[in-house]
């Protein structure tokens, strides 16, 4: 129905955005982190928390989404020791900028396996959002296609209701008009 093909339209599309909102919260964990070994200031553990929190969060929405698709939930099952892994490595330099010197924080950051780890989850999420978008074009064109047949319908319903009133009106004016010209005419012959 269309209801239903405008709630699949709907889904995909949530999809496609809890994605990029799941990388979105990968890198606000990321600046945060980057804040605080930069200026050793418990302020920018903040976005850090925050965007652990809304990881997990996010990941698990997306787990409940896409029940309906194996190949997503396998690649959120991939991706999940990717993220832990990340996670870790952004835990670490902030335990050595709290533990040791901003030196030994930032030699985590320029080994760059941060950079590489997060390359692969974005190529990832970004084969997600592929997907998604592929089914969201094809379940708007099924969309598309049905409010066409729906219009048809209601057009053609109008024209059949347009063509029943014309039959109709035809009919009763006919069914009126006979008697009234037989009325008329035996009016003539009295009057002559």
């Amino acid at each position: 129905t269309s209801l239903d093909r405008a709630r699949w339209v709907a889904h995909s599309e949530q999809v496609i955005g809890d994605l990029s909102r799941l990388l979105s919260s990968l890198q606000d964990a990321e600046i945060g982190n980057r804040g605080y070994i930069i200026t050793g200031l418990d302020i920018y553990l903040e976005h850090y928390t925050t965007g652990i929190a809304q990881v997990e969060e996010r990941r698990n929405t997306l787990l409940t989404l896409t029940t309906d698709s194996p190949n997503q939930q396998r690649r959120l099952n991939d991706l999940e020791p990717l993220i832990r892994a990340r996670l870790a490595l952004l835990q670490q330099g902030i335990d050595a900028r709290r533990t040791k010197t901003f030196e030994a924080a930032q030699a985590i950051i320029v080994n760059g396996g941060g950079k590489k780890e997060m390359d692969d989850i974005r190529r990832r999420l970004q084969e997600m959002t592929d997907e998604e978008e592929g089914l969201l074009k094809q379940r708007e064109a099924e969309a598309a296609q049905g409010a066409s047949v729906t219009y048809w319908s209601f057009g053609l319903v109008a024209l059949a209701g347009v063509v029943l009133n014309l039959i109709i009106g035809f009919s009763v004016s006919r069914n009126i008009a006979g008697p009234l010209n037989k009325l008329t005419a035996i009016a003539e012959r009295i009057a002559a």
